[in-house]
């Protein structure tokens, strides 16, 4: 049925052309974002600065018959709450740090590259992931100690939490004691010997271990202590 006015051609000339318009539209931004992909790899190092204090634990290759021990990049689970990867320019992005504290913190990338490295094999997981379900990873994460960071701010009476928000709205938070417990929490830099790809939060992200993985999920992003 078609209304008054409206023929078979014309209605099927007019869906053809809408058709291909949105075909013509899909193919330009795959395009675009192609190119912001590219252009962000571009200023992505190529290298991670030297450990200062390593941890990694030597690895039983045979603790599994068919998976590695440590979980390749192109292999890491992700959950992205965006359509598309944030992307940010490294040479204006910062980490800064506020809230309850005495003496508010901003970091560029330099900064962080430039403070004591520290690695720790770290498995995160996802809240949703099933037992035996394939969101879960094990990787070896390098970046500056998330306590040290809290230390140098000088954290006030009364702050219980330490609460995150990523460059594109996502935040996350958690109890200020797990920063400060001996559990290593990470303001990450790298993983398995490589800069942070764009897919796992260059140029920097939160790793929490002993928390779901949501928790470590804040990339290129900004901390309050509330």
């Amino acid at each position: 049925l078609f209304r008054s006015g409206w023929d078979r051609r014309r209605f099927f000339r007019t869906t053809g052309a809408v058709g291909a318009t949105a075909v013509v539209a899909g193919a330009l931004g795959r395009r675009l974002e192609q190119n912001r992909r590219d252009d962000y790899e571009a200023a992505r190092p190529t290298s991670l600065p030297v450990v200062d204090d390593p941890s990694t634990p030597a690895i039983d290759e045979s603790f599994h018959p068919t998976e590695p021990f440590v979980t390749p990049v192109g292999d890491f689970y992700r959950i992205d709450t965006a359509l598309s990867i944030p992307y940010t320019n490294v040479d204006k992005w910062s980490l800064s740090i506020g809230g309850l504290v005495d003496r508010p913190l901003e970091l560029t990338y330099a900064d962080l590259v430039a403070r004591s490295q520290t690695e720790r094999m770290v498995t995160i997981s996802c809240v949703s992931n099933e037992v035996g379900g394939r969101y879960v990873g094990n990787a070896v994460w390098q970046g500056v100690l998330l306590a040290d960071l809290l230390d140098e701010v000088g954290v006030q009476i009364g702050a219980e939490q330490v609460f995150s928000r990523s460059i594109d709205g996502w935040t996350s938070g958690f109890p200020l004691e797990v920063a400060r417990d001996g559990r290593d929490a990470l303001v990450a830099i790298g993983m398995n010997g490589e800069p942070l790809p764009a897919e796992h939060g260059f140029p920097a992200r939160l790793i929490v271990p002993g928390l779901y993985g949501y928790v470590s999920a804040t990339d290129r992003k900004s901390t309050r202590l509330n």
